[in-house]
């Protein structure tokens, strides 16, 4: 890439101005609801790409809620009914530890994994 192409590239993106500047520029364009352009997508307009993955995302988390208290309320009054059995809290502590450890890194580890359109 020649030094020209360069400083064609960076005043296309603005960073050829202050850092200040861009921020605030930034700020501004976000305020207004422009994302601005995604580079993977080919130029395509942040927002309408968000819009795009908000009715799955939304989907996904509530089903991953509906789960969660599915499972939660049944273990926690079972463990509440049944305080003196140790298998019980044994139990219980093992569901709050799997849920809270594994399944928040899980989807990380997936996601790359799963093809895109």
């Amino acid at each position: 890439m020649t030094p020209k192409q360069l400083a064609q590239i960076r005043r296309f993106w603005g960073l050829d101005r202050p850092l200040p500047v861009q921020y605030l520029t930034w700020v501004g364009n976000l305020l207004r609801g422009d994302f601005g352009e995604s580079i993977g997508s080919g130029g395509q307009p942040v927002g309408e790409l968000l819009r795009d993955a908000a009715p799955n995302t939304l989907q996904l988390n509530v089903l991953a809620l509906l789960v969660s208290v599915g499972v939660a309320i049944p273990v926690g009054l079972v463990a509440a009914l049944l305080r003196c059995s140790r298998q019980v809290d044994e139990l219980s502590a093992a569901w709050q530890w799997s849920h809270s450890r594994v399944w928040r890194r899980w989807p990380a580890r997936v996601c790359p994994s799963v093809p895109s359109k």
